[in-house]
Protein backbone atom coordinates (compact mmCIF):
# COMPACT_ATOMS: atom_id res chain seq x y z
CA UNK A 1 0.00 0.00 0.00
CA UNK A 2 1.42 3.33 -1.10
CA UNK A 3 -0.10 6.17 0.83
CA UNK A 4 0.97 9.60 -0.38
CA UNK A 5 4.45 8.44 -0.36
CA UNK A 6 4.52 6.15 2.63
CA UNK A 7 4.51 2.59 1.75
CA UNK A 8 3.03 -0.13 4.41
CA UNK A 9 3.98 -3.90 4.35
CA UNK A 10 1.59 -6.40 5.43
CA UNK A 11 2.48 -10.19 5.39
CA UNK A 12 4.67 -13.46 5.69
CA UNK A 13 8.06 -12.37 7.50
CA UNK A 14 11.23 -13.75 5.52
CA UNK A 15 14.47 -14.29 7.42
CA UNK A 16 16.14 -10.91 7.59
CA UNK A 17 19.74 -10.46 7.39
CA UNK A 18 21.74 -7.27 8.73
CA UNK A 19 20.82 -4.42 6.76
CA UNK A 20 19.53 -0.13 6.61
CA UNK A 21 16.78 1.16 5.18
CA UNK A 22 17.26 4.67 3.23
CA UNK A 23 13.89 5.73 5.24
CA UNK A 24 12.52 5.42 8.67
CA UNK A 25 10.59 2.24 9.22
CA UNK A 26 7.93 1.35 11.80
CA UNK A 27 8.05 -2.48 12.39
CA UNK A 28 5.41 -4.46 13.97
CA UNK A 29 4.89 -7.43 14.91
CA UNK A 30 1.08 -8.98 14.33
CA UNK A 31 0.95 -12.26 15.88
CA UNK A 32 3.88 -12.63 17.37
CA UNK A 33 6.58 -10.60 19.15
CA UNK A 34 10.27 -10.26 17.17
CA UNK A 35 13.23 -9.84 18.20
CA UNK A 36 15.85 -6.51 17.38
CA UNK A 37 19.74 -7.35 18.06
CA UNK A 38 21.62 -6.53 19.82
CA UNK A 39 24.72 -7.25 18.05
CA UNK A 40 24.09 -7.72 14.01
CA UNK A 41 26.14 -11.33 13.99
CA UNK A 42 23.88 -12.65 17.51
CA UNK A 43 21.35 -16.02 17.03
CA UNK A 44 17.61 -15.57 17.15
CA UNK A 45 16.64 -15.74 21.07
CA UNK A 46 19.52 -12.60 22.30
CA UNK A 47 17.72 -10.16 21.41
CA UNK A 48 15.31 -8.15 22.86
CA UNK A 49 11.64 -8.94 22.10
CA UNK A 50 9.26 -6.25 20.73
CA UNK A 51 5.56 -6.02 19.01
CA UNK A 52 6.31 -2.37 17.58
CA UNK A 53 9.56 -0.79 16.83
CA UNK A 54 10.85 2.25 15.16
CA UNK A 55 14.37 2.15 13.12
CA UNK A 56 15.84 5.80 11.78
CA UNK A 57 16.90 5.59 8.29
CA UNK A 58 20.66 4.39 7.84
CA UNK A 59 20.70 2.56 10.85
CA UNK A 60 22.34 -0.66 10.85
CA UNK A 61 19.97 -2.91 12.41
CA UNK A 62 18.93 -6.90 12.06
CA UNK A 63 15.53 -8.30 13.01
CA UNK A 64 14.62 -11.81 13.96
CA UNK A 65 11.04 -12.25 12.74
CA UNK A 66 8.50 -14.82 13.54
CA UNK A 67 6.91 -17.13 11.27
CA UNK A 68 3.30 -15.18 10.82
CA UNK A 69 2.73 -11.80 9.86
CA UNK A 70 5.03 -8.55 10.18
CA UNK A 71 4.07 -5.36 9.18
CA UNK A 72 6.49 -2.59 8.00
CA UNK A 73 5.69 1.06 7.29
CA UNK A 74 8.16 2.53 5.30
CA UNK A 75 7.71 6.32 6.00
CA UNK A 76 8.15 8.96 3.45
CA UNK A 77 11.38 11.51 3.10
CA UNK A 78 11.07 14.10 5.46
CA UNK A 79 8.99 12.54 8.17
CA UNK A 80 9.41 13.69 11.43
CA UNK A 81 6.55 11.70 12.86
CA UNK A 82 9.07 9.05 14.08
CA UNK A 83 11.17 11.03 16.56
CA UNK A 84 7.77 11.57 18.29
CA UNK A 85 6.59 7.84 18.69
CA UNK A 86 10.36 6.80 19.09
CA UNK A 87 10.84 9.42 22.43
CA UNK A 88 6.81 7.36 23.40
CA UNK A 89 9.10 4.45 23.63
CA UNK A 90 11.40 2.62 25.17
CA UNK A 91 15.32 3.06 23.61
CA UNK A 92 16.27 -0.19 22.30
CA UNK A 93 19.41 -2.18 20.84
CA UNK A 94 21.89 -0.15 17.88
CA UNK A 95 19.47 3.45 18.38
CA UNK A 96 16.00 1.63 17.51
CA UNK A 97 12.93 1.98 19.88
CA UNK A 98 10.80 -0.47 21.17
CA UNK A 99 7.06 -0.24 22.34
CA UNK A 100 5.60 2.87 20.88
CA UNK A 101 2.76 4.39 22.97
CA UNK A 102 0.31 3.88 20.25
CA UNK A 103 1.22 0.10 19.80
CA UNK A 104 -2.38 -1.50 20.99
CA UNK A 105 -4.27 0.73 18.71
CA UNK A 106 -1.93 0.38 15.38
CA UNK A 107 -2.02 -3.29 15.65
CA UNK A 108 -5.49 -3.73 15.98
CA UNK A 109 -5.37 -1.63 12.54
CA UNK A 110 -3.14 -3.10 11.09
CA UNK A 111 -5.18 -6.57 11.82
CA UNK A 112 -7.71 -4.56 10.52
CA UNK A 113 -6.14 -4.05 7.09
CA UNK A 114 -4.67 -7.59 6.62
CA UNK A 115 -8.10 -9.13 6.59
CA UNK A 116 -9.38 -6.79 4.03
CA UNK A 117 -9.00 -7.73 0.01
CA UNK A 118 -9.25 -4.53 -0.97
CA UNK A 119 -7.73 -1.88 1.34
CA UNK A 120 -10.52 0.71 2.73
CA UNK A 121 -9.08 4.28 2.73
CA UNK A 122 -10.78 5.28 6.20
CA UNK A 123 -8.76 2.26 7.89
CA UNK A 124 -5.64 3.72 6.19
CA UNK A 125 -6.39 7.11 7.48
CA UNK A 126 -6.96 6.00 10.85
CA UNK A 127 -3.93 4.05 10.92
CA UNK A 128 -1.44 7.62 9.90
CA UNK A 129 -4.00 9.12 12.61
CA UNK A 130 -2.86 6.73 15.08
CA UNK A 131 0.60 7.42 14.69
CA UNK A 132 1.00 10.67 14.07
CA UNK A 133 2.22 10.88 10.20
CA UNK A 134 0.85 14.13 9.05
CA UNK A 135 0.87 15.53 5.14
CA UNK A 136 4.50 17.05 4.61
CA UNK A 137 5.01 20.65 3.95
CA UNK A 138 8.98 21.31 2.81
CA UNK A 139 10.86 23.79 0.53
CA UNK A 140 8.86 23.98 -2.86
CA UNK A 141 12.04 23.80 -4.42
CA UNK A 142 12.41 20.49 -2.81
CA UNK A 143 8.99 19.45 -3.40
CA UNK A 144 9.63 19.96 -7.05
CA UNK A 145 12.75 18.33 -7.02
CA UNK A 146 11.25 14.93 -5.53
CA UNK A 147 7.97 15.62 -8.29
CA UNK A 148 10.64 15.48 -10.85
CA UNK A 149 12.38 12.09 -9.48
CA UNK A 150 9.45 10.22 -8.92
CA UNK A 151 7.78 10.83 -12.49
CA UNK A 152 10.58 8.95 -13.81
CA UNK A 153 13.39 7.47 -11.88
CA UNK A 154 14.69 5.90 -14.65
CA UNK A 155 16.57 9.40 -15.98
CA UNK A 156 19.94 10.08 -14.39
CA UNK A 157 18.90 12.90 -12.30
CA UNK A 158 21.90 14.26 -11.52
CA UNK A 159 22.20 16.68 -8.35
CA UNK A 160 23.69 19.60 -10.98
CA UNK A 161 20.36 19.41 -12.47
CA UNK A 162 18.40 19.67 -9.57
CA UNK A 163 20.59 22.17 -8.15
CA UNK A 164 20.40 24.13 -11.21
CA UNK A 165 16.48 23.98 -11.85
CA UNK A 166 16.27 25.23 -7.69
CA UNK A 167 18.99 28.32 -8.66
CA UNK A 168 20.77 26.60 -6.24
CA UNK A 169 24.46 25.78 -6.30
CA UNK A 170 25.00 21.97 -6.25
CA UNK A 171 26.34 22.45 -2.32
CA UNK A 172 23.52 24.53 -1.39
CA UNK A 173 20.54 22.20 -3.12
CA UNK A 174 22.27 19.23 -1.27
CA UNK A 175 22.13 20.91 2.11
CA UNK A 176 18.90 22.09 1.85
CA UNK A 177 17.54 18.69 0.46
CA UNK A 178 18.94 16.88 3.69
CA UNK A 179 17.30 19.57 6.08
CA UNK A 180 14.19 19.27 4.50
CA UNK A 181 13.90 15.05 3.97
CA UNK A 182 16.37 13.40 6.46
CA UNK A 183 18.59 12.24 3.92
CA UNK A 184 20.82 12.98 1.31
CA UNK A 185 20.11 13.48 -2.39
CA UNK A 186 22.10 10.08 -3.06
CA UNK A 187 20.02 8.01 -0.97
CA UNK A 188 17.11 9.10 -1.48
CA UNK A 189 17.18 8.55 -5.21
CA UNK A 190 18.40 4.87 -4.16
CA UNK A 191 15.18 4.74 -2.57
CA UNK A 192 13.22 6.30 -4.86
CA UNK A 193 14.38 3.87 -7.91
CA UNK A 194 14.61 0.65 -5.59
CA UNK A 195 10.58 1.58 -4.59
CA UNK A 196 9.56 2.33 -8.36
CA UNK A 197 11.41 -1.31 -9.19
CA UNK A 198 9.22 -3.52 -6.49
CA UNK A 199 6.26 -1.54 -7.70
CA UNK A 200 6.43 -2.50 -11.35
CA UNK A 201 7.83 -6.41 -10.05
CA UNK A 202 4.29 -6.50 -8.55
CA UNK A 203 2.72 -5.39 -11.14
CA UNK A 204 4.37 -8.47 -13.09
CA UNK A 205 7.48 -6.80 -14.62
CA UNK A 206 10.21 -9.22 -14.72
CA UNK A 207 13.09 -8.65 -12.54
CA UNK A 208 15.34 -7.48 -15.22
CA UNK A 209 12.76 -5.05 -16.92
CA UNK A 210 11.79 -3.46 -13.61
CA UNK A 211 15.39 -2.44 -12.72
CA UNK A 212 16.33 -1.41 -15.85
CA UNK A 213 12.66 1.38 -15.89
CA UNK A 214 13.60 2.41 -12.58
CA UNK A 215 17.57 3.51 -13.84
CA UNK A 216 19.64 0.55 -12.72
CA UNK A 217 22.41 -0.18 -14.71
CA UNK A 218 21.21 -4.08 -14.35
CA UNK A 219 19.21 -6.76 -12.81
CA UNK A 220 22.22 -7.88 -10.47
CA UNK A 221 22.89 -4.27 -9.81
CA UNK A 222 19.11 -3.96 -8.45
CA UNK A 223 19.42 -7.08 -6.56
CA UNK A 224 22.49 -6.08 -4.47
CA UNK A 225 20.80 -2.75 -3.25
CA UNK A 226 17.92 -4.36 -2.90
CA UNK A 227 19.44 -6.84 -0.31
CA UNK A 228 20.95 -4.10 1.35
CA UNK A 229 18.31 -2.25 2.13
CA UNK A 230 15.60 -4.89 3.17
CA UNK A 231 18.09 -8.07 4.19
CA UNK A 232 17.13 -10.17 2.06
CA UNK A 233 16.69 -11.23 -2.23
CA UNK A 234 13.96 -9.51 -4.44
CA UNK A 235 13.47 -13.00 -5.49
CA UNK A 236 11.39 -13.15 -2.10
CA UNK A 237 8.72 -10.79 -3.90
CA UNK A 238 7.61 -13.64 -6.49
CA UNK A 239 6.80 -16.12 -3.26
CA UNK A 240 4.18 -13.98 -2.00
CA UNK A 241 0.67 -12.70 -3.43
CA UNK A 242 1.36 -8.91 -3.59
CA UNK A 243 -0.59 -6.06 -4.50
CA UNK A 244 -0.04 -2.40 -4.80
CA UNK A 245 -2.49 0.01 -3.89
CA UNK A 246 -2.25 4.13 -3.99
CA UNK A 247 -3.98 5.76 -1.25
CA UNK A 248 -4.45 9.96 -1.13
CA UNK A 249 -3.59 10.29 2.20
CA UNK A 250 -4.80 14.41 1.70
CA UNK A 251 -7.65 15.30 3.57
CA UNK A 252 -10.72 15.48 1.40
CA UNK A 253 -12.31 19.12 -0.19
CA UNK A 254 -15.25 19.65 1.69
Amino acid sequence: MDGGHAILYIGPAFPIAAHRNSVTVLAFGLDDAFEVAEHLDEPPGTGRLARSAVIPAGQWHRLHTPASTMAFFYLDAGDQSWQRLAASATPGPRGCAIGIAAEDMALQLLRRLRAQPHVQRADFIALTSCLGIEALRMDRRIEASLARLRSDPSLAHRVSDHAAQAGLSASQFQRLFTQSTGLPWRRWRLWQRTSSAVRDIIAGASLTEAAHAAGFSSGAHFSDTFKAMFGMPPSNLSAIDLTWTVIDVRPSSP
